[in-house]
Parts: C-alpha cells; structure tokens; sequence
C-alpha cells in the first residue's frame, strides 16, 4: 500500500570484510563512509538501526554476566519498529539471526514476528536423514541451506497477502558461508550472490 516500507538488513562477517572484494566489483555504489550500526555483534548493531544510535550512546545488546543487556531509559520504545506501530503501520517480522528473538526485545512495537529458528523439517525421519548425511559429508544441513529461502518464502507471502506498513526481513547467508563447500573466497561469493538473488525476489513483490 502507499507508504510501506521494506527494510532488508543481511548479516555479514566483518572480521572477513577482504573477502568481499573478491565477491562483488569495486564500484562507488557500494562505498559506506559512516556506519551508525558499526558493531562486532548482531544485537548492538540492530539496536543502533532501530534507534538511530551509535552503539557507544545505547550500549544495547552487550552482553553481561551471562545476559543480555538492552538500552536504558527510552530503549526499544523509542525504536524504529515502535515508532511505525504507533503511526497506525502494521508492522511484520521475518527473521534468520538466532540472537535477534522477540523476547530479547526485538519484537518491541512488531504486530507478527516469525524466527526461521522456529522453523524444523515436518518429518523427523526426514530431518534426522539431512542431519546425519550433514554430519558425514561435512555439507551444510538442510536448515542452514534453506534459512533464508524460508524466510524469503514466508516475506513474500506476507506481502502478496496484505502488503505491512513496514516489514522486516532479516536475512544470515553471507555470516555463514564456512558451511558451504568449496574454498573461503568461492563460498563467500555464492552466499553473497544467493543473497542478492533473495533480495531480488523480494524487491520484486514488494513492487512500489
């Protein structure tokens, strides 16, 4: 509808940021200058991008003592996602990253919040057959291989059914290319162009 919004994010390795030279053409294009969400961790740097901060100013999403601590004062009230449910935006959740859980503080102001996580093969003959084939060859699971489909799967319903005001969509192949076959570089880029091939699908039936 007119207004929504489609916001994308993709988890990545910055320790292994190299490799994405070798992945994607050098182009202006793709040159940041800043990053608000600079962060060596998924919930800080979301955190950052639901409220517009710099993880040094929230502090959100370090862990402590065995648990994770989350923005004084205003924190996710003030955030993206509550800001749009305020407006009246029905906001939807499809998420990949284990850490980024509604009960962690992510479903704040989010009216349906679905977790590739939650998602398991429909029948366990099936799901223990891909696990232990997983643990023999050294290929990656069935789960892993297909998150992000999944989630893409579940995000395209969403929008042909009734389109959200804003709906996020949390994608992870980039982060974990190590499980797939093949030299570091290879992976990097199959899971970098696997993404970017998501990405399209979703381009495409969030139309304008």
């Amino acid at each position: 509808g007119e207004g929504s919004l489609l916001l994308i994010t993709v988890d990545t390795i910055r320790a292994d940021a190299g490799l994405l030279a070798q992945a994607i053409p050098p182009s202006p294009a793709w040159t940041l200058t800043t990053a608000t969400t600079a962060a060596p961790w998924t919930p800080p740097a979301m955190t950052s991008l639901w409220l517009g901060r710099p993880v040094a100013e929230h502090g959100g999403g370090i862990e402590l003592d065995g648990r994770i601590t989350w923005p004084s004062n205003n924190g996710f009230q003030q955030g993206l996602t509550q800001r749009c449910s305020d407006a009246d935006y029905t906001v939807e959740a499809v998420v990949s990253n284990p850490y980024l859980r509604s009960e962690a503080g992510f479903g704040q102001g989010v009216d349906a919040f679905w977790h590739a996580g939650d998602a398991r093969e429909p029948h366990l003959l099936l799901h223990t057959l891909h696990s232990t084939a997983a643990r023999l060859t050294g290929r990656e699971t069935r789960l892993a291989h297909t998150r992000d489909a999944r989630v893409v799967d579940v995000a395209e319903r969403r929008l042909n059914e009734h389109n959200p005001g804003l709906l996020w969509v949390h994608l992870l192949e980039p982060h974990e290319y190590r499980m797939r076959s093949g030299a570091p570089s290879d992976a990097y880029a199959a899971a970098v162009s696997a993404t970017a091939e998501h990405v399209g699908r979703l381009i495409a039936a969030a139309g304008d």
